[in-house]
């Protein structure tokens, strides 16, 4: 196998399924792949505080739904590596697929587009691993419009469509909802969209987490294993058009046992419409996961591609008929060929059917168990010190004792060995999963170079610590105290009860520690037990909204008339997005058109089911014949929480400009509900 190289990311996210067999598009060439037999490792630099180590490491967990895992490199022994760092003033643009040499990708707010760090860090790790920008995609103009005029100049060649030889799309649609898609702004000049859906129904999102589709997307492009079936494989040719007379069809079968088969067919024919009923090919194979096919001419090394490779996936039925097309999207010249699978069993281990555990989720310990509530729901059962979704936070009694100091620096003396010495204290900052710190400061030992605190006992009570960091001062009663020793930083972990305290030493610059104060942490793992939300929340912390949403759209006043020049009036309709969902994709709604009005009523209620939505996001369109739309109001995005069962409807009033002239009226009711027995909270942060 050949060496990969080094990658540079930071991002913290929570993996969220996503409906549909669509994807972006990935590089073809198997060189700007990583080699995923074996751990990419990762290490960190010093620049990079506790919580984002934190964060990056769960954003790593994502990867657990393909083949692509990662291990911490703690001796920094390993060549090629991933490396994380944080740079708040640059911007490292990352290329696409392995390159060799180190991979840098920042996570800063500095990059344009406008992003969250997770959102944009999360993307570019996309790039990293060989994906494109879904508007990158050859097939992009049958989904989305591009208005290249609005684009930032210097940024228009990211909205260059790529070739079909140089990237696949693995046989998925176009993404409107992936990592690797952008919103209808992105890069904006003006305000105004710079790529926005041919259809009304689709809406562009940049998620700020891996979705399934992205997963898929990832393995099959580096053949990860996953849920296959078993059978016979039989391939039927049928007809072809703007084919060689002679020609071969390749067809390659992928198993999950990581076993591939290939069979070569050879046709020949000289017929107009070159018929090819007759020619067939077949074979048993073992857990059936996908198939490629191409078409070429000639054999060995002087085989040239006449259609590009593509993927055809497990066929839902007994018959499946696919076209394998010159490129996809251009179909002039093609062929048709038939699919037959029998299959004979599903190939999951047993008691595990739909395969929810069969990537070992749950993480430090944690027990795996499917849960009934959809074919990727499970739930971990956490060991005593761990706890949230698949078990990735800690959670203990943080206790550290300040022991004694030795040949600290004397920063009150004029002349060595002169004058009185210092005053030392020791100042400890505890930081939790969610960023904030809790200082603790201990006595002050007056006049002592080698100062002894009699083991004084700082307390940080409960709560998902990650790190705490220790400083070193000398008290000054006429100044702000001033630094004795370096700041030093210390990861924890839970430990089991009466384990003991785990001695620590904070030393000088000098690298045989000969100034040091010595000091003990007890960090003891504390069982936790879901408490019990009150109505309208649930997860572990209670923070997560769950509830009925019901949306009435009342009417709308003074809207902009995008018609004028066909002497006729705008036909708005209202197209609402609920979101945050953990239970469920995002859903969308909307009104129907109110044809020729400026002054719409419509009265109409959108229902969005139950979940624990925290956001909407509303647009007011205008129809237009052949199914393309205008924006009238361009989207808005609300806060929305749930309410008790005898609270108020709540009023929204959608308006296009601060002084609300031209404004959609809505009634929002969002009913709380108690939260559910059991429910795969890996998707609710």
């Amino acid at each position: 196998m050949k060496s990969r190289s080094s990658l540079v990311i930071i991002a913290s996210v929570a993996v969220v399924f996503c409906a549909g067999v669509c994807s972006g598009a990935v590089v073809r060439s198997e060189s700007k792949k990583w080699d995923v037999s074996k751990p990419i490792p990762y290490r960190f630099s010093n620049s990079v505080d506790a919580v984002t180590k934190f964060y990056v490491r769960e954003i790593l967990t994502q990867f657990n739904y393909t083949c692509l895992k990662f291990e911490e490199d703690h001796e920094g022994v390993k060549k090629d590596h991933v490396y994380f760092i944080q740079d708040r003033k640059q911007c490292f643009q990352a290329k696409v697929g392995f390159r060799g040499g180190r991979h840098i990708v920042s996570a800063s707010a500095v990059c344009p587009g406008g992003y969250s760090t997770t959102t944009h860090a999360l993307h570019e790790l996309g790039h990293v691993l060989g994906m494109y920008n879904s508007v990158n995609r050859p097939d992009r103009d049958d989904f989305v419009d591009v208005k290249s005029k609005n684009v930032i100049k210097a940024f228009r060649s990211h909205f260059y469509k790529e070739s079909w030889e140089d990237v696949a799309n693995e046989g998925l649609n176009f993404p409107f909802r992936s990592i690797m898609t952008m919103d209808e702004y992105w890069l904006s000049k003006n305000g105004k969209t710079t790529v926005f859906p041919k259809k009304s129904e689709d809406t562009l999102e940049s998620r700020s987490n891996l979705s399934a589709s992205d997963a898929r997307l990832l393995n099959l492009a580096y053949n990860c294993p996953s849920p296959a079936a078993s059978g016979k494989f039989i391939l039927k040719l049928k007809r072809g058009r703007g084919l060689p007379k002679k020609a071969y069809v390749v067809v390659t079968v992928y198993q999950q046992d990581g076993v591939i088969r290939s069979k070569v067919l050879k046709v020949k024919s000289s017929e107009p419409s070159q018929r090819y009923f007759g020619y067939k090919l077949s074979f048993g194979v073992q857990t059936f996961k996908y198939c490629r096919v191409k078409v070429v001419k000639g054999t060995g090394r002087n085989a040239k591609a006449i259609f590009h490779e593509q993927v055809f996936h497990f066929p839902q039925n007994a018959d499946s008929y696919h076209k394998l097309c010159e490129a996809p999207g251009d179909c002039d010249k093609h062929l048709r060929f038939k699919i037959e699978f029998h299959e004979e069993d599903d190939g999951l281990p047993p008691g595990d059917q739909d395969g929810r555990c069969a990537r070992s989720p749950c993480q430090n310990g944690g027990v795996c168990e499917n849960t009934p509530l959809g074919v990727h729901s499970y739930h971990c059962h956490c060991p005593p010190g761990f706890f949230r979704d698949v078990c990735e936070l800690p959670f203990g009694e943080l206790l550290v004792e300040v022991v004694k100091g030795h040949n600290l620096p004397n920063l009150d003396e004029s002349q060595p060995g002169e004058g009185p010495a210092s005053d030392p204290f020791v100042s400890v900052f505890a930081q939790n999963v969610n960023g904030t710190v809790v200082k603790r400061v201990s006595k002050i030992v007056r006049d002592s170079n080698n100062p002894n605190w009699g083991r004084q006992l700082l307390k940080f009570d409960y709560s998902s610590w990650l790190a705490f960091t220790l400083d070193v001062y000398d008290y000054d009663e006429e100044g702000p105290p001033r630094l004795l020793l370096p700041r030093r930083s210390f990861e924890i972990t839970p430990t089991a009860r009466n384990g003991g305290k785990k001695i620590y030493k904070a030393c000088g610059k000098d690298p045989e520690c000969s100034s040091y104060v010595e000091f003990r942490v007890s960090y003891e793992e504390i069982p936790f037990e879901p408490p019990l939300c009150p109505v309208g929340y649930m997860g572990y912390n209670c923070t997560v909204p769950y509830g009925q949403l019901d949306i009435r759209v009342k009417g709308g006043r003074n809207l902009t008339n995008l018609d004028a020049s066909n002497d006729a009036l705008s036909d708005p309709f209202v197209q609402i997005t609920a979101d945050g969902s953990c239970l469920t994709a995002s859903v969308k709604e909307k009104t129907t058109h109110k044809p020729d009005t400026a002054n719409p009523v419509w009265d109409e209620t959108l229902r969005f089911g139950t979940d624990n939505f925290d956001k909407i996001k509303v647009k007011v369109l205008d129809a237009n014949k052949g199914g393309k739309t205008d924006v009238i109001i361009p989207k808005k995005t609300f806060k929305i929480f749930p309410q008790s069962p005898d609270a108020r409807t709540r009023l929204l009033r959608v308006c296009k400009y601060d002084n609300c002239a031209e404004y959609v009226d809505l009634e929002v009711t969002y009913m709380g509900l108690q939260q559910p027995d059991i429910f795969p909270l890996r998707a609710c942060q």
